[in-house]
């Protein structure tokens, strides 16, 4: 395979779902293994950016349930979505800056069920950037 093909092979891979990193600010100690999932940014034409969630995963060692609670008493942040190559390398950034929380679920309990336990919250951001 020569240089260029090699180069276009790159230039197509398609982004994945799952190769993705979270970074929340630093004081909060959220580790991007507790982020299962987050909606990308969403922009309608009315002017406003839509509703997001995040869901976290509930571990035994860390209380994530403390981290979102310390998350909610904070007047104002923003977190970033960093989404990856194969290789780990950012191909796309995201800034969000959060205007309010608006709600936290943190989840329910069932002793049918063996599934893993998550909270999810859903904010609305007052902007989003995409950093290049």
């Amino acid at each position: 395979m020569d240089k260029k093909e090699k180069n276009l092979f790159t230039e197509y891979e398609p982004k994945r779902k799952n190769r993705f990193l979270i970074e929340f600010p630093s004081v909060l100690d959220i580790e991007p293994f507790l982020v299962k999932k987050c909606d990308l940014p969403k922009y309608c034409m009315s002017g406003k950016w839509v509703d997001m969630n995040i869901e976290f995963n509930e571990l035994v060692a860390i209380s994530t349930a403390d981290i979102l609670i310390k998350l909610m008493a904070m007047k104002l942040f923003s977190f970033k979505i960093l989404l990856l190559d194969p290789t780990g390398v950012v191909v796309e950034k995201w800034e969000i800056f959060i205007d309010k929380i608006i709600s936290v679920n943190f989840g329910s309990v069932d002793l049918s069920s063996d599934e893993l336990s998550t909270s999810t919250m859903t904010i609305k951001p007052s902007h989003c950037v995409l950093i290049k």
